[in-house]
């Protein structure tokens, strides 16, 4: 296990193993029914121990008889197995596993284009959290390379060792170590689950566990709420969890420990077992949290540079369970990837039971462990294999082509086409038409347009060759004046963009959308797809869409929220990370800059990219705004740094002259307050602002925009930059823009302009129609100045006018 233990504001990560060169060993194996030819597999004793080196014969996985039934690879569905790894790295070229290394085959590699829409461009190998592409060697290989042969090194290659899986897909996930990497890891595994079933298996990947040999000593779930909240929305997605127990001779049920004591259904917790069949003295247990024992000391396994070695430590117990989970979801009885298609969640759980309730019973774990017993694979798949229904049903039934008279109709099964039978029938109705020794796919023709079908697929098998029947599934065929399901935003300039839906029926379409609160702008097409010209660049819109029918018009679409590109350098340019692990102690709770302000949702991220609307973005331009930043706590208030970087030159980083928009100079509980400035040097357009929260401690000091840190908040907005604004009431002596605040007005407002314009100046504000409502001269208008009443003004618009010695500037107000 790989312990995280927070030091001086830093997140150390430990990784426990010791490394010896393994040789082949010789004599004697006799009673073998299959054993891979790979040349070191006569060392690997956790999966086959005939009692060398001072080991108990037997005590091992029962790898031979798991093998027996299947050696891992693909479900009875034909979904390819996919387990996953987040670790520090990997050494993907090691000969023994880069075969069985999983990769995207949705994506294009290196193109700069996210091509199968998960959210990751070019993550064509896997993902690197900290690094934010597909280079999966991370910082360090040794680790995440010995666990990945564990899972699946290439069996019967006749190269290395044997993985517990011959055939198996590992997705490999990079972190450097910190609580952020984590949750991201997490869900870049989670977003693969889910793209693959809402996409049918076309993308994504079927991932069934993931592999966690990492944690923190004496951590508490209450420390890290949403650490332990994954493990619960990876299950919910199909996905079992399964971590270490800490490597020290401690019970975390008494002094804890992450992520063993989270109190998630979806998590398995394992300790360590030597070649003798006992509990490692140095490992962990629990009655209540750690579930159960598998071998991880002194096994062989792959390491870096095409090198083999003897590997201890929880760690390696972990990835011997996720082997099992793989070989599980891979045997040839089909009830568990049916109930995978069909409820995740439930499958997940029912993987969780099979593996805890055939463990072997074990004296050393009795009373330790949940389940008092270690893995056994053999006894695991026997009794999947002796549960599996005599007579499956195919499975995992579903519809693809669907038009106005017929439909394409796909199952699974294991039997042959002869003992398979199709019926269906329009929903209501009391009579089945049949089809004899059907294929999938299966082209169901002659069908009413708009109506509701549904179908089954049963098998006849058994001495009196009775029918069993899959779940019934149903469709609706074309040409119904229902509105499109799914909206798809392409080609997006900003300015313009096409939409395109799934085709619903009826003989065209209406498309309206606008701006949040604006009037509708109508579109018409007879297609699928629709041309939106003469947008604003940067900004929302909404979008609905009417289906046109013989009679009457149809219902309008769900609203669709998108935004325009063109939002400059804020979301194109490759901004550094912010790397913050907590905010769940201290969060900028508000921020207010002139007349903008944004608050936080609870409960706060550590890192939250705010993106908004191009008209309701904070915009700048030369000169101060007032700015306060407010804080908030869970607790007793703790002393906290802030800092605002603005990039002004738009050039993708933080690190130029003037860039450091805001510092206090000092760290406080309590709110700050000051003036933001904008150099006259900044570039019109739109750019990146890094707001920055950092906890106090004796030996650390202010934020600087790409550090890492565990405690406190980073929030990124878009920011509109302008050098001048031709907002006034008099063009022709347009010299540079008043900022005004608050602006809308209610009683009172204030100004300020650019230092460099310093000295004494003339207010003067007219209204709509021209006429001069105050006058007044002002001392030092650089700074905010004294509050101008405009109490007893009219509500509407009005422009004003500051003139010094030499420069005019101008702006306009609203009056409430």
């Amino acid at each position: 296990m790989c312990y995280m233990k927070y030091f001086w504001g830093t997140i150390l990560v430990l990784f426990c193993c010791c490394v010896a060169v393994a040789q082949p060993l010789n004599g004697p194996i006799t009673n073998i029914y299959l054993l891979p030819d790979d040349p070191l597999f006569g060392s690997q004793w956790h999966l086959f121990n005939q009692g060398d080196q001072g080991g108990i014969a037997g005590a091992d996985l029962d790898a031979l008889g798991a093998w027996e039934i299947g050696t891992g690879g693909v479900s009875a569905a034909g979904d390819t197995i996919v387990v996953a790894i987040i670790d520090k790295g990997i050494d993907r070229l090691h000969p023994d596993l880069s075969a069985n290394l999983w990769v995207n085959r949705g994506e294009i590699p290196n193109d700069g284009k996210d091509n199968d829409q998960n959210g990751y461009i070019d993550d064509y190998r896997g993902w690197n959290i900290r690094s934010q592409n597909d280079r999966i060697e991370g910082a360090w290989p040794l680790h995440g390379t010995s666990l990945a042969g564990l899972i699946g090194a290439v069996g019967n290659n006749g190269i290395g060792i044997s993985g517990l899986n011959w055939h198996v897909k590992i997705m490999f996930v990079a972190i450097d170590g910190s609580v952020a990497d984590i949750l991201s890891a997490f869900e870049y595994v989670r977003r693969q689950r889910v793209l693959y079933h809402q996409s049918q298996g076309e993308k994504g990947a079927f991932v069934v566990a993931v592999n966690c040999s990492w944690g923190i000593l004496n951590g508490n779930p209450s420390d890290e709420p949403l650490w332990c909240a994954a493990y619960d929305s990876l299950g919910a997605a199909g996905i079992l969890s399964v971590a270490a127990a800490p490597n020290s001779a401690v019970n975390v049920d008494e002094t804890g420990d992450l992520p063993s004591t989270c109190p998630s259904p979806f998590l398995i917790v394992v300790t360590n077992l030597d070649r003798r069949d006992e509990k490692v003295a140095a490992a962990a247990w629990g009655p209540k949290h750690v579930d159960m024992g598998a071998y991880g000391q002194d096994v062989l396994s792959t390491s870096p540079d095409n090198t083999f070695g003897l590997f201890s430590g929880t760690s390696y117990a972990v990835p011997q369970v996720v082997g099992a989970l793989g070989l599980l979801y891979a045997a040839p009885c089909p009830d568990l990837v049916a109930l995978a298609w069909a409820d995740p969640a439930m499958a997940a759980l029912r993987a969780r039971a099979c593996v805890l309730n055939t463990v072997t019973p074990n004296p050393s774990l009795e009373g330790a462990t949940s389940t008092g017993g270690r893995l056994n694979t053999g006894a695991l798949l026997r009794t999947h294999e002796a549960q599996c229904a005599p007579c499956s049903p195919p499975f995992s039934l579903k519809t693809d082509s669907i038009g106005q008279n017929g439909a394409i109709l796909l199952w699974h099964t294991l039997a042959p086409p002869q003992s398979s039978l199709l019926r269906w029938r329009a929903v209501g109705a009391t009579q089945w038409s049949h089809i004899l020794k059907p294929s999938s796919p299966y082209h169901l023709a002659r069908l009413e347009p708009c109506t509701e079908y549904e179908f089954e697929v049963g098998r006849a098998c058994g001495p009196n060759n009775a029918v069993v029947w899959s779940p019934a599934q149903r469709f609706v065929t074309g040409a119904c004046c229902v509105p499109p399901a799914q909206i798809e935003v392409m080609d997006n300039t900003g300015a313009a963009l096409t939409l395109r839906w799934t085709m619903a029926g009826g003989k065209g379409y209406r498309v309206k959308y606008r701006r949040p609160g604006q009037a509708w702008h109508w579109s018409a097409t007879s297609t699928n797809t629709v041309r939106l010209d003469s947008l604003e660049a940067c900004a929302f819109y909404e979008t609905q869409i009417q289906p046109l029918c013989d009679s009457v018009p149809g219902d309008f679409s769900a609203p669709l929220s998108f935004q325009t590109a063109g939002c400059g350098a804020c979301t194109d340019a490759p901004y550094c990370p912010p790397l913050v692990s907590n905010a769940q102690s201290e969060w900028i709770a508000g921020i207010a800059i002139g007349p903008w302000s944004c608050g936080t949702t609870y409960p706060p991220l550590p890192y939250q990219f705010e993106r908004s609307a191009a008209h309701q973005m904070l915009t700048l331009s030369p000169g101060s705004l007032p700015i306060t930043i407010t804080p908030g706590f869970a607790g007793q208030p703790t002393k906290e740094f802030y800092r605002i970087y603005i990039d002004y030159n738009a050039d993708g980083d933080f690190e130029d002259a003037h860039e450091l928009a805001f510092e206090p100079g000092f760290a406080t509980s309590n709110p700050v307050q000051g003036l933001l400035w904008a150099p006259d040097s900044l570039k019109d357009g739109f750019s990146r602002m890094r707001v920055m929260m950092k906890y106090r401690t004796a030996l650390n000091a202010a934020p600087t925009p790409c550090e890492n840190y565990p405690f406190g908040q980073v929030l990124d907005f878009c920011v509109r930059l302008q050098s001048s604004v031709v907002a006034a009431h008099d063009a022709s002596t347009l010299e540079g823009r008043l900022n005004i605040f608050p602006n809308p007005v209610r009683e009172t407002f204030t100004f300020a302009i650019p230092k460099a314009a310093a000295g004494d100046c003339t207010l003067m504000v007219w209204d709509a129609s021209g006429v001069l409502v105050h006058q007044e001269q002002i001392a030092q208008c650089h700074l905010p100045s004294a509050s101008i009443n405009a109490r007893h003004w009219p509500a509407g618009f009005y422009t004003a006018k500051v003139a010094t010695a030499e420069n005019i500037f101008w702006g306009k107000l609203v009056k409430n």
